[in-house]
Order: structure tokens, then sequence, then C-alpha cells
């Protein structure tokens, strides 16, 4: 679990990048579909909490909110869609493709806007019953190869609080460089208050890593 924010698949972080070019809607991985939550996902995305509470709880702080009400839930979703018009953050519902074809919510990503000119962020969550798959490496995967297609992005982070050890296990894995540690308020259960930093560089990201296929947003 990779996120700092506040609210859930990450959280929604209203950007000040305004005029940035819309990031995509969907991408594609090998299992995954990555895609916009929409209104109609509100109970199918307050199911795949309640069905992880107990993992979140120690590391997202928007989860100690939770259970929360279908029409929140769904005025967050349009808030979340506000911002990406506007240029900034993109959440995305992480789907699994099923072998009849179908799609099932497994846990929350996205690229947030909220670490400077030219760099994007990835956050992350994957449902506990498909912790070991490399379906996280996967998408991260993705996301970093479509961070680096949207224009004048150069860098891409991933963070996590120093104590959230099986957060590392996947920027490490995909060659990211821990470039510092920060000191932050305290603000989900087993938190210590330092987050680590990783970063890709573009001229550094691996030209034979999974390619994502992105349809225009």
């Amino acid at each position: 679990m990779a996120d700092t924010s506040n609210d859930p698949f990450p959280s929604h972080c209203a950007s000040d990048m305004t005029m940035e070019p819309r990031l995509p809607t969907q991408v594609e991985t090998e299992r995954l579909l990555l895609r916009m939550w929409e209104p109609t996902d509100a109970a199918t995305l307050g199911e795949v909490i309640q069905q992880n509470i107990e993992y979140l709880v120690p590391w997202m702080p928007w989860a100690k909110f939770e259970p929360t009400s279908t029409i929140d839930r769904m005025a967050l979703i349009a808030e979340w869609t506000d911002d990406w018009r506007s240029g900034g953050s993109c959440v995305y519902g992480v789907f699994l493709r099923q072998d009849d074809g179908s799609l099932t919510a497994i846990g929350g990503t996205g690229l947030h806007r909220r670490i400077g000119t030219n760099g994007l962020e990835i956050g992350y969550w994957i449902d506990h019953a498909h912790w070991g798959s490399g379906l996280a490496t996967e998408l991260s995967a993705a996301l970093t190869t479509v961070a680096f297609a949207q224009p004048g992005v150069d860098r891409v982070e991933i963070h996590h609080d120093k104590a959230n050890v099986r957060s590392s296990v996947i920027p490490e894995r995909l060659g990211f460089a821990v470039i510092g540690e920060e000191t932050r308020e305290v603000i989900a259960q087993a938190e210590i208050g330092i987050t680590v930093v990783w970063r890709m560089l573009e001229a550094d990201w691996p030209a034979n890593e999974p390619e994502a296929q992105q349809p225009a947003p």
C-alpha cells in the first residue's frame, strides 16, 4: 500500500497544475483493467474497502472514517472526476479479468500530480486475497510507462511510510531508487511519520518493461 492521502483508491488531491493535459481514463495490463471510478461503482467501492478494512486502517488515514454512505462515495467519485477534467490527478479502480471475461474490483491506484512540475506519483492498494500475485508490481509498471508518455513528465515517484515494509517491495522490484526520507505528521495507526521517497527517471526506465495500452481520454 503506497499512498499518503486521505481518501480511498487513493485519495483525491486537488491539483495545483490545472492546465495540464488530461491523463488517460483507463490503462490495460496483461491481467488488469485500470479505469476511472464512475458513480455507478460506489457500492462496489464500498464493498472492496470493507473486505480489506483491517489491512487498510493501519496505513490509510481515510480508512478510519469507513464505512461511509453510497451517496457520499458518489460525491467523492465526482470530485475525482472534476479534478481529472481540470488536468489533475486520475484515480483508478483496479479490476481483475476473470476467466469468463468479467471484471472484479480488487483495489485502487492512481496517477497524482502532487509532487511538483514534471512529476507524477503512483499510489496503490490491492485486496489482501491477491497479495503476492505480482499485481501491484504489474499495475505500477504500467502506470510508470503511461506516466512517461505524458508531455513533460520526466520522473515518477512512489511514497510510503517507512514502517510499511511491504510497500517497498514494488518500487524496489521495478528499479526505483530511494532518494530520501521526509518527516511528516503521523496520520494513520501504524505509521511512524517517516515517508520513504522512491523515484524513477525517464532516462532510467527500462525499455523492456511491460507496455500499457492506453486509449485516448
